[in-house]
Parts: C-alpha cells; sequence; structure tokens
C-alpha cells in the first residue's frame, strides 16, 4: 500500500437469528479447580447457544447434585467470581430461550478453597527480606517438671 491508498470492503450485517426448541447446554469451564479464599477465578462456557432471545444464568451448589441457586448478576457466558471461606462450590450454566421457554443445563465444574492466612494471607510490600530488630534471641529452654 502507498501513503493514502484506501481500500473498499462491502459488509453486510445480518440480524441474528432467534432461538428456537432446547438451546445447545455447552460445556462450562473454569480457569482454576482451586486455590486460597478470595482469589478469583474466570467460569466459561464452549459450545452454547447463540441467536436473539437466549438468556444466560450461572448458578452454584454445595454438591454436583444440588439444589442449585442462581447467582446474582452472573448472566452472561463469562463471569469473574471468588469463594470467601474454605470449602468446594460448584458451577454450571444454564442456557433459556426465551421463544420456546426450553432450557439446557452446561456440564459442571467445581472450585475448592483451601488454605488459611498463613498460606494464603498478604504481606507488606516494604516488607525486608531481613532485619536484624525481628531475630530470636534470648531462648531459654523449658522442661516441665514431673513429666515421665
Amino acid at each position: 500500500y502507498y501513503y493514502g491508498e484506501t481500500e473498499d470492503y462491502c459488509v453486510n450485517i445480518a440480524q441474528a437469528i432467534p432461538c428456537s426448541g432446547a438451546p445447545n447446554n455447552g460445556t462450562a469451564t473454569i480457569s482454576s479447580t482451586g486455590g486460597c479464599p478470595n482469589t478469583n477465578f474466570n467460569l466459561g462456557s464452549t459450545g452454547v447457544s447463540t441467536g436473539l432471545g437466549l438468556l444466560f444464568q450461572w448458578q452454584s451448589a454445595p454438591s454436583a447434585s444440588g439444589p442449585w441457586t442462581n447467582i446474582t448478576g452472573a448472566t452472561t457466558t463469562n463471569y469473574t467470581t471468588s469463594l470467601t471461606s474454605n470449602g468446594t462450590v460448584h458451577y454450571r450454566l444454564v442456557t433459556t430461550c426465551t421463544n420456546s421457554v426450553v432450557s439446557s443445563y452446561s456440564s459442571t465444574v467445581s472450585y475448592t478453597a483451601t488454605g488459611g492466612q498463613c498460606d494464603c494471607g498478604t504481606y507488606p510490600v516494604n516488607a525486608p527480606l531481613y532485619d536484624y530488630y525481628n531475630d530470636i534471641s534470648n531462648v531459654n529452654h523449658f522442661r516441665p517438671q514431673n513429666v515421665l
């Protein structure tokens, strides 16, 4: 291309096709299956239907068999979340075609949060690598009396 040259393109924008019948349930994906509490992870999906009239809703449950609860605000095919305490939570995506009022459910994925403050805690950015004020000194050995 030379300076000042332009290209012409013709673009057709077609209206999306409305959904009908049962939508593709797709496969749920997760960016990590475990980690510390309060660590973000991403939920996603592949193979779900596209078109007009589709609604998406992520659900969570304490086990893979439920009971399932809608996650407030999780209404897209991708969602970022975290667990605030140790434990395992299962997730799935519900895809609903509003034209046929039929829903499909994705496969399930799970995240397990483990660890306490020592494993997962944050440390100050300005903490020195070595500080002689933090050395342990004057340690006395204590032996309990009357121990058999």
